[in-house]
């Protein structure tokens, strides 16, 4: 069942549109972190953030492979992904910035945003695993046509609930896809000195189900697999395991300087700007001008920059709210 990285060369030809519609989605998502990083430094976002710059190409992958109605559970980086499926970014940012008009109510902070709306729900560290697993479940019992898509890191691939989450799944035959995001590092920690394994796709071989390993940084790829993918989920033929090499531009959080990479290293990381990469390449094959580029570019950062001022106007929860709600979560 396991299908090695020299075996996934033939990804499906996408049209102009297509390659058009992803690229947009990777610059929305670039500019929406950017603008998030500008708000951290203003101190506006207090607390923790986690860029997910470098992950573009993964996420337009799979937002173009899925159905809208299909739900997916990003990891702490997602921020982006959410701008791509059309969450309100203004509520985003407001979440992000502890504001009242989020989507959370400024309650959720970085890490566990969630926009039911867009059909999405953001978890850390694995957490999300078992709750993907039996958001699919649901979907199987019920009857419905849908894919859940979970997403998590290389660190989160070494947890209990990655093979507890994969062996259900796979036992149940449920609509799920397990996507590892692995960028090498989790926080500062090597991929090569925490894994037991070269690759995290091998251990779909494990849990009976297709393992891909591809590279990140081509959205092409992604958007084929994750396509295939779903369409196995959707039949009933159950989940898959896709591990996509990705590249982390930025630091674990904006206040890491990265002093565990070396400089070889962050020269091969600034190549591999999955949006530099995609920029490239509809030059090359002369799907966009650099004038259509840059009204794309245009056209976002006006967008991003009302949703901040939208954030920036919201108020903050009120004290009481705030305090019950907390007592509500510890309860």
């Amino acid at each position: 069942m396991f299908l090695e990285k020299k075996q996934v060369k033939k990804e499906e030809k996408i049209d102009e549109n297509l390659h058009i519609k992803i690229f947009k989605l990777m610059v929305k998502a670039r500019l929406f972190e950017e603008r998030q990083l500008q708000l951290y430094y203003e101190a506006k976002i207090r607390g923790y953030l986690h860029p997910g710059i470098g992950n573009e190409a993964v996420e337009a992958g799979i937002v173009a492979g899925l159905k809208n109605n299909d739900l997916i559970y990003p990891t702490h980086r997602g921020h982006g992904i959410f701008a791509m499926r059309d969450a309100d970014m203004g509520k985003v940012f407001a979440d992000l910035m502890g504001k009242r008009d989020g989507y959370c109510s400024g309650l959720a902070g970085s890490c566990h945003l969630a926009a039911p709306q867009v059909r999405q729900v953001q978890g850390i560290l694995g957490a999300q695993i078992p709750i993907a697993t039996g958001e699919a479940l649901a979907i199987k019992l019920l009857g419905e046509k849908k894919v859940v898509l979970c997403m998590f890191g290389d660190g989160a691939a070494n947890n209990g609930t990655f093979h507890e989450g994969l062996n259900m799944a796979s036992i149940w035959k449920l609509p799920i896809i397990f996507v590892c995001l692995n960028n090498l590092y989790a926080v500062s920690f090597s991929f090569h000195n925490s894994t037991s394994v070269k690759s995290i796709a091998v251990r779909a071989k494990g849990y009976s189900m297709p393992g891909y390993e591809l590279d990140g940084t081509n959205y092409e790829k992604v958007y084929s697999i994750v396509k295939k993918a779903a369409e196995r989920a959707r039949t009933g033929q159950g989940p898959s395991l896709i591990e996509a090499k990705t590249t982390r531009v930025k630091g674990h959080h904006p206040n890491d300087s990265g002093g565990y990479r070396s400089k070889k290293e962050m020269e091969e990381v600034r190549k591999k700007d999955p949006v530099k990469k995609a920029t490239r390449k509809l030059l090359r094959l002369d799907i966009l001008d650099k004038n259509k580029i840059d009204d794309i570019y245009r056209k976002f950062k006006k967008d991003i920059e009302d949703a901040a001022a939208y954030a920036n106007n919201s108020p903050f929860p009120d004290a009481n709210e705030f305090i019950k709600s907390c007592k509500q979560t510890l309860n």
